[in-house]
């Protein structure tokens, strides 16, 4: 299941595991006891779901002492941004039936990509930020 798009995406398939993802990307690493009582489930369950998540490549753990805290693998979610991204992008190149559906839909192109661009470029402001405070 590792890394096949199939099984990320089945990975993903579950509320749970999405919120998992969710509170490792706002809050850092975390241990299951930590994640069981943000999510409302028991730490048992939260175990599952993290072994699921692993095996697809998503999250990562390291023994730090006692504690085993879990964190996003970023370069596996880059790559499953990058498949999602050729799912579900809009093909400019290709023709579509009739110029007004064409011209609507490169339109609706132009601004996903905008809003894009503006979210990265809240990104590199937010880093310089934190590197001009360091």
């Amino acid at each position: 299941m590792r890394h096949e798009p199939s099984g990320l995406l089945k990975a993903l398939s579950v509320e749970t595991r999405v919120k998992i993802i969710e509170l490792l990307k706002s809050k850092g690493p975390l241990g299951v006891n930590h994640l069981a009582q943000r999510i409302g489930i028991t730490p048992a369950a939260i175990s599952q779901h993290l072994k699921i998540l692993k095996m697809a490549g998503l999250v990562r753990n390291e023994r730090k002492g006692t504690a085993v805290p879990y964190s996003l693998d970023e370069p596996a979610l880059r790559n499953f941004r990058a498949l999602l991204d050729r799912l579900c992008s809009f093909d400019a190149r290709r023709r579509l039936p009739g110029k007004p559906r064409r011209l609507a839909s490169l339109r609706q192109y132009e601004r996903k990509l905008q809003s894009e661009i503006k979210t990265v470029r809240r990104q590199i402001r937010s880093i310089r930020t934190r590197k001009g405070k360091a």
